[in-house]
């Protein structure tokens, strides 16, 4: 064998092993490329199924509080209520500082037979640069004219510690007389005080003047 038919022997040699290292090293790639989708498949697969356990499991919602409901005496109680459109504004309490102004919106008002007065606010942050408070004790009152103003007796809500930039909602109550029809609420500070008379007969309130 001459010199010029070994060297066509090494490179047809070399030809079917670069060919057979080709379809090897593919076949390798091809496998790897499949294994890699199995595995991302199982992954999907599982954190579907975490995803599926994980979520909670959904239950009534409760029963909504009928105009008309019975109390544990066993006596009727009737609850008016009246949707409402007021909104002021009012200075922040010293308690949290620096001190801002803040938007309460009055959504609702409730009165129940035995003369429990709710009213259902809504306070908006969207000036305060931190935390803030409110008082509602201050700028929220039932006029009396048998003597001093009724004041809040109890406070439903994260009044306290309010976070900028945000709304919190809540309610307030008071008790009044259950023989009277009529509520008039004094709103704002006493410089810039508004009143507000709800007629629980008709369901209707307006602005009204005292004194």
């Amino acid at each position: 064998m001459n010199r010029d038919e070994l060297n066509t022997l090494l490179i047809v040699v070399l030809t079917f092993l670069v060919v057979g290292v080709f379809f090897f090293a593919f076949d390798k790639i091809g496998t790897l490329s499949t294994d890699v989708q199995n595995m991302k498949l199982r992954f999907d697969l599982s954190e579907k199924n975490n995803q599926i356990i994980s979520e909670p499991t959904q239950t009534s919602a409760p029963a909504s509080k009928n105009s008309t409901s019975t109390e544990n005496n066993g006596k009727s109680s009737t609850l008016v209520k009246i949707p409402t459109a007021i909104l002021f504004e009012t200075q922040s309490s010293p308690a949290l500082s620096p001190q801002t102004t803040l938007s309460v919106a009055i959504q609702d008002v409730a009165r129940d037979t035995d003369g429990t007065f709710t009213i259902y606010i809504k306070i908006f942050t969207n000036n305060a640069p931190g935390y803030s408070a409110i008082n509602l004790k201050s700028v929220l009152q039932v006029i009396s004219f048998d003597g001093e103003n009724i004041q809040v007796t109890e406070t439903n809500g994260q009044f306290g510690s309010m976070p900028p930039k945000s709304a919190t909602t809540g309610n307030i109550v008071f008790k009044t007389d259950p023989q009277k029809t009529t509520v008039i609420l004094q709103v704002g500070n006493e410089d810039n005080a508004k009143f507000y008379e709800f007629n629980f007969t008709k369901k209707t309130y307006r602005e009204t003047t005292v004194g």
